[in-house]
């Protein structure tokens, strides 16, 4: 019986520990600092220090669509948010977005949807 509830006991330890959340990432601003490109399209973010960024897809020169244009980013974890003004009938516009990598010359986002975008550094 003893031999059960020992077996029990790791079975147990071993669901727990296999739920274990990922750990954020500890991203710094100054990484994100500069333009990046997003792979295989022509779709440029660029991070300024001041909070303050651009977006613009070269594809479409949309500047009044609501996903390109000026907007404010703020870091909080691995978390971006961008915040594009004056879209959709003068409303500001959210936007959040996870990062799951990025090093000095690349990165990686998710969404709410788990749709996964890939960026490289522009010099």
């Amino acid at each position: 019986m003893k031999k059960h509830r020992l077996i029990l006991m790791l079975l147990l330890v071993a669901s727990f520990a296999a739920c274990e959340k990922e750990k954020p990432l500890d991203v710094k601003p100054s990484q994100l600092y500069g333009k990046w490109v997003r792979t295989g399209t022509q779709e440029y973010w660029t991070y300024n220090a001041d909070s303050t960024g651009n977006k613009v897809n070269r594809e479409e020169f949309e500047q009044d669509d609501e996903n390109n244009g000026d907007f404010e980013w703020t870091l909080v974890g691995d978390e971006i948010r961008h915040i594009f003004h004056g879209r959709q009938g003068n409303q500001n516009i959210p936007k959040y977005y996870t990062i799951t990598a990025i090093t000095a010359t690349s990165m990686k986002w998710k969404d709410d949807y788990s749709n996964t975008m890939y960026f490289s550094k522009v010099n």
